[in-house]
């Protein structure tokens, strides 16, 4: 007998959203109209390796009334009684599929789900513009689990939205002082990745905000920026999070973007932050140093402000 598509179609709004739903809260700007089609799959096919059944569930993710978006993290929670979420061969990415808005757009994004949520993030230089689907990830129904039109809503939960409308693309122009010269031991720490120098509303160091900022940097200095780099136009107040104090004097320090420790900021490590805040915005609980605190020590004789 044919399966019977239930559709559920939410129109919502940012601020709305985080009136709604209260399991994490995360900012959320106004921008944009977002809503969720909830759809069950009636005939099977493979994606990305991976096979999709016969009543599975796709999530769909759309965007309309768009004024812009340059980044954006959403989230999605679900009840893990009655789903599982659908995850490629490697059995930890999440089973995605992109929609007309972001086909074909240079960005980066990152995915990630747990038991009970899902949660994707994408970041570009250039506002995003065109109404329709984001992307659609998949949910398979648990053994006995009752899903009907009546209690879809309550089994699969409104999207959580932050998102970011591109309004600065080119960055200030900054005169860096002039360096210091380094014979006394000064320490000196910084939380690793957190270029805007806040803690984000989800309770983590590393938000949306970050991630932009980041893309920014390596933007301006064509996708490759070394941490000894000393030409910058990077200024406190736009990257106040990338100066810190040393010998009583806030100073452009580029290790806190350098978030794979390899001496360069460039897109593996906005892979890596984008990676973090959608582990953060889910509930996951972070790996690795990004968002701790690190502690460095340099030398310093004098400090010179030029003549």
């Amino acid at each position: 007998m044919k399966k019977k598509v239930l559709t559920a179609l939410f129109c919502i709004v940012s601020f709305a959203l985080l009136l709604a739903c209260k399991p994490i809260a995360i900012r959320a700007y106004a921008v944009n109209d977002f809503g969720m089609t909830v759809q069950e799959i009636e005939t099977p096919f493979t994606l990305n390796n991976t096979s999709v059944y016969a009543g599975d569930y796709k999530v769909t993710i759309s965007v309309s009334n768009n004024n812009g978006i340059a980044a954006a993290g959403i989230y999605c929670p679900f009840s893990n009684s009655a789903f599982s979420p659908i995850c490629i061969s490697d059995h930890t990415h999440p089973l995605v599929s992109l929609g007309t808005v972001l086909t074909g757009v240079p960005y980066l994004s990152a995915y990630s789900t747990n038991l009970d949520n899902f949660g994707l993030s994408f970041s570009t230089l250039s506002n995003i513009t065109g109404n329709g689907d984001l992307f659609s990830f998949y949910l398979r129904p648990n053994p006995n689990a009752s899903i009907t039109p009546e209690n879809i809503t309550e089994l699969i939960s409104q999207i959580v939205v932050d998102e970011i409308y591109d309004e600065d693309e080119e960055p200030l122009s900054y005169t860096i002082p002039t360096e210091f010269e380094y014979t006394v031991a000064i320490p000196y720490s910084f939380y690793l990745g957190d270029i805007d120098g806040t803690v984000s509303n989800n309770g983590y160091r590393i938000g949306l905000l970050d991630v932009q900022k980041l893309l920014q940097m390596i933007n301006s200095y064509d996708g490759t920026l070394y941490v000894t780099a000393t030409d910058t136009n990077f200024s406190q107040t736009d990257y106040p999070g990338l100066y810190v104090m040393i010998n009583n004097v806030p100073t452009l320090e580029l290790r806190v973007a350098d978030v794979n420790f390899d001496g360069i900021i460039d897109s593996t490590d906005h892979a890596l932050l984008l990676d973090y805040y959608v582990d953060c915005i889910i509930g996951l609980e972070p790996e690795g140093e990004i968002g701790q605190l690190q502690t460095h020590v340099t030398y310093v004789v004098q400090y010179s402000t030029g003549s």
